[in-house]
């Protein structure tokens, strides 16, 4: 796969934006005003390279289902 050099600049640009964001964000990952399980998860998650909307929809599922058993 070819990839352009511009969209390769966005791409960079995209990582830097979001290690900036992680970086600046407090321990409370999912905005619910609780620093708890879902938080660890998501934190999880997006390290094992998940976006951090995908890991908080993700997260969030995830607890639901483990509550429910």
């Amino acid at each position: 796969m070819k990839i352009k050099l511009s969209q390769l600049r966005q791409i960079i640009r995209e990582t830097i934006e979001e290690t900036i964001a992680v970086e600046e964000s407090d321990d409370d990952l999912n905005k619910d005003g609780k620093n708890d399980f879902k938080d660890v998860m998501i934190a999880r998650m997006k390290a094992s390279g998940i976006s951090h909307d995908k890991a908080v929809e993700k997260g969030e599922k995830a607890a639901k289902t483990a509550k429910q058993k």
